[in-house]
């Protein structure tokens, strides 16, 4: 419909004397605007819809704290790794360094170590088969900051994927100690590294709860 418009237009705007031009040209010119504003439809469609997909994954995305023992495939385990990479740091200088746990021992040691600063037995990351430390230079102002953004991307990326996270904590308190300090010079890390946080990484062995209402005025416009 737009094309016949555009044609119509064209021929009755230009004088007899004007040479117009062949049939082909005019077909291609009237594609190429077809195609052009065609596309920014389709474009601004695709903006409404991710942008409708993120928010509500934002929004959907839950704390888990029970896992099957199902073990995380390695291309989703990637995907959610490569996330926390993209993370703002400050000044783009990438504090952080992200540990992925899924031997067995390591997984053993760490939620031991975990359990030890709560005075507790139990595991802390709730039988999940993944644990992701994630650790940053100490002596960057930003180090809580830069890890907490890398913490909070490998959890959205989670659930895009229909896994479920947890975040857990006490992680400083391991790495500031010397069993702490000992696994990162096994693990060949400087120990300088201070933890941050944790992600419990595993598929869900419960539905999620619902949210809780929004606590008034958690929003302040000035």
């Amino acid at each position: 419909k737009n094309a016949i418009i555009i044609t119509v237009k064209f021929e009755w705007t230009f004088p007899d004397s004007v040479i117009f031009l062949p049939h082909s040209y005019l077909v291609i010119v009237v594609w190429l605007f077809c195609c052009l504003y065609l596309g920014s439809i389709s474009r601004m469609e695709d903006y409404i819809c991710m942008e409708k997909n993120f928010l509500s994954l934002i929004k959907t995305r839950r704390s888990v704290r029970a896992y099957k023992s199902e073990p995380v495939p390695s291309k989703a385990l990637d995907a959610v790794l490569e996330a926390g990479t993209y993370a703002p740091t400050g000044g783009g200088h990438q504090s952080p360094t992200i540990i992925a746990i899924t031997d067995p021992k390591y997984r053993r040691e760490i939620a031991k170590l975990n359990a030890e600063v709560m005075g507790s037995n139990t595991d802390p990351y709730y039988g999940a088969p993944v644990v992701i430390l994630v650790l940053a230079d100490g002596s960057a102002s930003t180090f809580v900051e830069d890890g907490s953004c890398v913490l909070e991307n490998m959890m959205l990326a989670a659930h895009a994927l229909g896994l479920g996270t947890v975040w857990v904590h006490r992680e400083r308190e391991i790495f500031d100690s010397e069993s702490g300090k000992a696994l990162l010079r096994e693990w060949k890390l400087p120990e300088t590294l201070r933890g941050v946080g944790a992600i419990a990484l595993g598929y869900p062995a419960q539905e999620a709860t619902q949210p809780a209402a929004r606590k008034q005025n958690y929003i302040v416009r000035i």
